[in-house]
């Protein structure tokens, strides 16, 4: 299991080779969030930018420290690509909320996480809007999504089947019981040397 935010600056080298061709800048998953679909390495052009891809089926291997794909041959362009208007990319989904088919706010995405064939399995969270096991584990399992941005700005997910699946007696539709959120993510403090700064 890897979190999207893993593959951010590691090389891509090619195998026929050895060139660095770039960097991966950002990933793209499929339309409906259940598989990599690509990675983004740039832009080009001065005038009429490109976003510059390298599709998954290019991809031999995502390493520890390096991505190695087929050969230079592999990156391309948005345009060349057209499925790739349907795809999105993880540093769009950071942020977007997650709620209910009832309309209810439960979560905003931090991440997403991937199996080793690169499947999705799931989306780690940065704010958690109601309390119970949501808020403890900090995170949605791809299988309670019941529609991925298709018909609305949200993520929306199964709530009692994901109460299930954490262990917990379904309950229904969940009340919102904070103004602020629970369980959000909060920066690390730096340990205290006794120093006064200043």
């Amino acid at each position: 299991m890897r979190l999207g935010k893993d593959f951010d600056g590691k090389p891509i080298i090619s195998i026929a080779n050895g060139q660095i061709l770039g960097r991966a800048k950002d990933l793209y998953v499929n339309h409906d969030l259940t598989q990599l679909a690509g990675l983004f390495v740039g832009t080009e052009g001065v005038i009429r930018r490109k976003d510059r891809l390298i599709p998954a089926g290019g991809i031999v291997l995502i390493g520890v420290d390096v991505i190695l794909v087929k050969d230079a041959d592999v990156i391309t362009t948005a345009q060349a690509l057209p499925e790739s208007d349907k795809w999105h990319r993880l540093s769009q989904l950071h942020g977007k909320e997650v709620h209910t088919p009832g309309g209810t706010k439960l979560a905003a995405i931090d991440d997403i996480t991937l199996d080793e064939e690169g499947a999705v399995s799931g989306f780690t969270l940065s704010r958690v809007y109601v309390s119970g096991p949501l808020a403890e584990e900090q995170m949605i399992p791809r299988e309670v999504v019941v529609d991925a941005f298709q018909r609305s700005d949200a993520l929306l997910v199964d709530f009692p089947k994901l109460e299930v699946m954490f262990g917990a007696t379904p309950q229904g539709e969940p009340t919102v019981e904070e103004v602020e959120p629970v369980g959000e993510k909060q920066p690390e403090e730096l340990p205290d040397d006794g120093e006064e700064n200043g």
